[in-house]
């Protein structure tokens, strides 16, 4: 299992935050798929998001496909992400995103 850090860190960002909960309720998602400034999104995405995501275990990606599935450690940030949900009354309104979004 990573350490807390690498989980915390993970999860600081909207986008990250968006990919891990869309695979609470997915098995696989296509993240390269949103609409918002396509081009800069996926940059980032490739080059920043999904490779953290990847190196603390949250995510397997496959870079071929474009699909993320679920890594081995995926439950670190998911039980995070269900105690996130249980207190989002002290969240700012913004920091959980809608589910079923997906950068």
């Amino acid at each position: 299992m990573n350490d807390l850090d690498g989980v915390m860190h993970a999860l600081s960002d909207e986008r990250r935050r968006q990919i891990l909960i869309a695979l609470r309720k997915e098995e696989q998602v296509h993240p390269f798929s949103g609409g918002e400034a396509e081009e800069d999104g996926a940059i980032q995405l490739h080059h920043v998001h999904l490779p953290l995501l990847e190196k603390n275990d949250l995510v397997a990606w496959n870079q071929e496909t474009g699909t993320v599935k679920r890594g081995s450690d995926f439950e670190a940030a998911e039980s995070i992400l269900t105690a996130l949900e249980a207190r989002s009354d002290v969240l700012p309104d913004d920091y959980l995103p809608e589910e079923g979004r997906i950068c």
